[in-house]
């Protein structure tokens, strides 16, 4: 039933509102999340051509997903063509050219848009370039990253790491996106996306 009204609700040209919710003449609320390549969207992977985007869907524990794009995505290993819906159940992946995502990231990304929840990692980076990760600060720790529909990377400390070609040094902030990657000592990449998980 739940599916019917989000069906219908998609179909009733309601437009979202400020919250980034879609109201249908039920009165039910249906969060609406965007994942593209380029601005506007909610969810920002640069890997992904322009061709390529999706729209999420959820109410409840109810996860959607429709093809905003001209080019097909692989949903529950089953091709997704332009303008279709699948339903996005919990273990699932989708496949959006080269990136994976899976349910949880979907939540954590619906989460994250409404403020509820956000993860906050404290890393330390060693002499021999690997990284110390913790959920607490230290006073040794060089960096804090900050995740929800992107991500913020902010110096604490003086570090030789960089990431998208700028160096971190004491308070720099950076908005990066998932599929970044910190490098440290010029050559030891750590991948957000890992991080996050």
């Amino acid at each position: 039933m739940q599916a019917i009204d989000i069906v219908y609700q998609l179909n009733a040209e309601d437009k979202t509102d400020d919250d980034g919710e879609m109201r249908g003449k039920t009165g039910q609320p249906l969060e609406v999340l965007s994942i593209a390549s380029h601005v506007p969207c909610d969810v920002l992977l640069r890997s992904l051509s322009a061709d390529c985007s999706v729209a999420a869907f959820r109410y409840q524990n109810l996860v959607l997903l429709k093809n905003t794009g001209s080019v097909p995505v692989l949903v529950r290993s089953r091709t997704l063509r332009p303008g279709d819906f699948s339903r996005l159940y919990a273990g699932e992946r989708v496949v959006l050219e080269d990136v994976s995502l899976d349910y949880a990231d979907f939540v954590a990304y619906f989460n994250a848009k409404k403020n509820l929840t956000g993860t906050q990692l404290y890393l330390t980076l060693t002499e021999e370039g690997s990284a110390e990760i913790s959920q607490n600060r230290n006073r040794n720790t060089n960096l804090r990253i900050s995740f929800g529909l992107g991500v913020q990377v902010e110096a604490l400390r003086d570090t030789d790491a960089k990431i998208n070609g700028k160096k971190l040094r004491q308070g720099t902030k950076i908005e990066a996106s998932i599929e970044d990657k910190l490098i440290a000592k010029g050559e030891v990449e750590i991948s957000l996306q890992e991080l996050r998980r």
